[in-house]
């Protein structure tokens, strides 16, 4: 399990806003699917919209939420 930390705001499936190291850097997630049982911190002043409930990418079965 890793622990990813927002970059900015934007959508919640945008691989690229979330890093491994609070201040940027480190890696992001490798797929959407692959963002499941791992910790998410939306940093102070970012807003995250969560749009991967349904995606196709992870067929609507996304838990953890």
């Amino acid at each position: 399990m890793a622990t990813y930390y927002s970059q900015g705001t934007g959508n919640f499936s945008t691989l690229a806003n979330w890093d491994t190291v609070r201040t940027g850097g480190g890696t992001d997630p490798a797929s959407v699917a692959a963002m499941n049982n791992n910790v998410f911190v939306i940093q102070p002043g970012h807003t995250v919209t969560f749009d991967i409930e349904d995606a196709p990418a992870v067929d609507g079965s996304v838990s953890g939420w």
